[in-house]
């Protein structure tokens, strides 16, 4: 299953274990068990040339298939794909 077909911007999601958010240069810890929305998502055709703002050079590659999420306590950074499980997708209404 491809990412697009698991994430899409508007699904509920399950952090699975402690993990990092990113967003620029800081690190957020986001704590298992939290629920998060997704706000964006690193398909096969994304562009990293456009998301300098996002991904430091060494990074780009290693989270292609990521998603960004809003957690619990308002904050919004990317998180690799392996640490969440979708609870809800988006309704098509």
């Amino acid at each position: 299953m491809s990412m697009e077909e698991e994430f899409a911007i508007g699904d509920l999601v399950h952090v699975l274990s402690d993990a990092y958010i990113f967003r620029k240069d800081k690190a957020y810890l986001v704590r298992e068990g939290m629920w998060a929305l997704v706000i964006e998502v690193v398909h096969d055709e994304f562009e990293f040339e456009f998301s300098e703002h996002y991904f430091s050079e060494g990074r780009r590659t290693k989270w292609h298939g990521s998603v960004k999420i809003y957690d619990e306590h308002g904050r919004s950074g990317w998180i690799h794909a392996a640490n969440i499980v979708l609870i809800e997708k988006k309704s098509s209404n």
